[in-house]
């Protein structure tokens, strides 16, 4: 998963967190992390989050098996196999939520012997 990815799926868990009723020292700590994080986001990237929030309630989407566990579309296997070595953030091409993979794909050792 890309930085991007890591900080986007991050940040979406910290303001969940948020909601719930948490001990008084907590919080602070949890909005000190939230605005690191957003300030880590790449600003394009950041808006279309923020847009996919107030739209859907949730920005982000696993994806297990090659389906987006949002929309519950089969994603092109192009999509998925590049999703650990795009620098961006893959969108669902149904949602439009951003995706990652719930177990990333283990690095194959292409070498001959």
């Amino acid at each position: 998963m890309n930085q991007t990815t890591t900080n986007l799926v991050r940040l979406e868990n910290a303001e969940a967190f948020l909601t719930y009723q948490w001990p008084q020292g907590l919080r602070p700590s949890l909005e000190t992390e939230i605005k690191l994080l957003r300030r880590q986001i790449p600003p394009g990237t950041m808006a279309v989050y923020t847009r996919l929030k107030k739209r859907r309630g949730r920005a982000m989407a696993k994806v297990v098996g090659g389906i987006c566990q949002a929309c519950r579309t089969r994603l092109p296997q192009t999509l998925v196999m590049g999703m650990d070595e795009n620098q961006d953030a893959a969108c669902c091409r149904n949602c439009g939520r951003f995706i990652y993979l719930a177990h990333p794909t283990p690095k194959s050792n292409n070498s001959r012997r």
